[in-house]
């Protein structure tokens, strides 16, 4: 039944990359996706392997003797703002127990001490290397928006294929076994996203799982410029309207005086009798010599 359910799970996701070509299709295939495989528990932080050609979320067993591990990983991050995650293998036993598991199950040729060569010994370009001539020869990070997650049956593994901003995929390298190893990754979509490293190592890969939530772009306070420029007008338009009230105060004053001056003037004008003039002093420099 196990088996049964395997491929029919395996088929379902084959035929949901190709869908994807087919808006009508892939989305009633996503439909029977989801309810075939929702009805398995699957722990996206938990340590799982897959054979290389046989991976789903029926198939994986538990690994033994090795971890991989988060070292350094963030569990809140700004949407579209990079960061680095640092992660690793850990070896329970020693990488010789490890390597053994490994042989004896024919995932890696040879026997213990040919392996371990074969593992110590460096990779060439990441795009030519292979399970012949590199020991770990695909090591990336997986993402998987919840949104993508849901859609494709509460999973998100290492066999999901890219898709837009919710499902991304970082470029692989090809490494030794004694690496621990830097990716910098961008997440797009706000919500919580699985974030998944995995790894291929011979005819086996190994998957682990860490949560994050992304949040929203953080409103970035006002520039220190800005506000220097704002302050130094706010004083200008200060000083300009203290000048011109104080223009305004004296022109008033001034015209205020006038205006008492010309009517004191047409009061006394009106006081006069009909005919006559203003009284004039008739008292001169000149009349006192006349009169001598």
């Amino acid at each position: 039944m196990a088996v049964i359910t395997s491929t029919v799970t395996s088929l379902l996701l084959v035929v949901l990359a190709a869908g994807r070509q087919v808006p009508p299709l892939r989305e009633s295939f996503l439909v029977l996706a989801s309810t075939l495989l929702s009805e398995f528990d699957y722990d996206h932080e938990e340590l799982r392997c897959w054979l290389l050609d046989d991976a789903n979320t029926t198939n994986y067993f538990t690994c033994q003797n090795v971890e991989l591990v988060f070292v350094d990983a963030p569990r809140q991050v700004t949407v579209d703002q990079p960061f680095t995650v640092e992660y690793g293998l850990r070896f329970e036993e020693g990488v010789e127990t490890f390597l053994e598991w490994m042989t004896d199950n024919s995932w890696l040729p040879g026997n213990v001490s040919s392996a371990e060569e074969f593992c110590s010994s460096e990779c060439g370009d990441p795009e030519e290397a292979d399970k012949d001539n590199c020991c770990i020869y695909h090591v990336n990070i997986h993402s998987c928006h919840a949104q993508s997650v849901s859609e494709l049956g509460e999973v998100c593994g290492p066999w999901v294929f890219p898709l837009g901003d919710s499902v991304i995929h970082t470029t692989h390298m090809s490494t030794s076994i004694n690496e621990e190893w830097f990716t910098e990754v961008e997440l797009k979509m706000v919500g919580t996203t699985y974030v998944i490293a995995h790894l291929r190592i011979g005819e086996l890969q190994i998957a682990a799982g860490w949560q994050i939530e992304v949040l929203p772009p953080v409103r970035e306070g006002m520039p220190i410029w800005l506000i220097a420029v704002i302050v130094c007008c706010g004083m200008v338009v200060v000083c300009v309207l203290i000048l011109s009230s104080a223009l305004y105060y004296q022109y008033h004053t001034f015209w205020n005086e006038s205006r008492r001056e010309d009517e004191k003037m047409k009061e006394a004008a009106r006081l006069l009798p009909f005919g006559s003039t203003a009284p004039v002093d008739r008292k001169s420099p000149g009349r006192g010599l006349l009169d001598g």
